[in-house]
This record gives C-alpha cells, structure tokens and sequence, in this order.
C-alpha cells in the first residue's frame, strides 16, 4: 500500500510539474491567426491615421453604419458625419496618442477590443499641449470581404474635469 500509495505521488508531481511548464491556454473568445492579425492592423492603422491627422484614414476602420460616442460631443452617426467630426477636430488640433489594448475578444462575427490610450492634443491656433490618459471600448464586426470594421466606438478620459473658474474671475 505504501509503494502504491509512493507510485500516486510521484506521477501526481510529475504531472502538476508538466502543467506548471505547459503554455498558458487561450481564454476563450480571443482571436487567434488571420482574425488577430487583422484586428490588430485596424487598431494599428487607426492610431496611424489620427497621428497622422488624416481623417479619411481613420473613417476607413468604421463600417458604413458606424458610430463614435466620443466625449463632451454628441452622437456621430455614419462615415460622412465620421469624416467631417474627424476633419474638423484634425483641422484645430495636433496628435499624437497611443492605444494599448487590454482584452480582445471575438465571437463569430463580431467582436469588441478594450484598452487604453495616452494622448497628447496641441491646438493649431496656439496654446501649450494637453495630455490625456483614458479606455476605450470598440464593437467590431467581421465584414463580408474577411475584414474586421469598428461598428461602435466609446472613449472617456481618466483625467478629473476641469473645474470652471471662481465666479466673479
């Protein structure tokens, strides 16, 4: 019994040492291959095109339906509204931002991506640069030609808002 008993945990330690040593599993839902390729070059060519200051570029992640609920701004509904948001803000603003995603998940078709930004915004009529840290939420959703589009698009600062100057100032 005690050679039986000797035999159980030798094999019990090689076999928790095995696991210990074994890769991490995947969590369900993240993409693997051509999805997270894909989806990585989206998110990538997003932060490209708004460093870049080119709105059309970063219109071209969006799906036709697609919609920003950017802060402090309403509601921008569809790529004509996208381009001309973006377009206007690039217009007055200088960028520079840096999107570091935290959880990718795809289920079927669709999917989300979440992470979080540091942004640095100089306005073009003058004024000192303004930095900012937050998250963002995306909704995305595979297209018919394999490619992965942003439907829905969320971000809001970390930042404490700005308090309004003392009344009679």
């Amino acid at each position: 019994m005690k050679r039986n008993f000797r035999t159980l945990l030798a094999v019990l330690t090689l076999l928790g040492g095995a696991a210990a040593c074994a890769p991490a599993a995947v969590k369900p839902g993240t993409p693997t291959g051509d999805d997270a390729t894909k989806i990585n070059a989206l998110r990538d060519g997003f932060a490209a095109g708004f460093n870049a200051g080119d709105a059309a570029k970063v219109v071209d992640g969006y799906s036709a339906d697609g919609i920003a609920l950017p802060p402090n701004h309403v509601m921008v509904s569809g790529k004509d509204a996208l381009l001309a948001y973006n377009r206007d803000f690039f217009s007055q603003m200088s960028t520079t931002m840096t999107l570091t995603p935290v959880e990718t998940i795809v289920a079927g078709d669709w999917g989300y991506d979440r992470g979080t930004y540091t942004m640095t915004i100089t306005p073009k009529a003058g004024g000192g640069p303004m930095n900012d840290t937050g998250k963002y939420l995306v909704l995305l959703q595979k297209q018919v030609d394999g490619s992965w589009k942003v439907t829905r698009d969320m971000q809001n600062s970390d930042m404490p808002m700005p308090m309004p100057p003392p009344k009679g100032k």
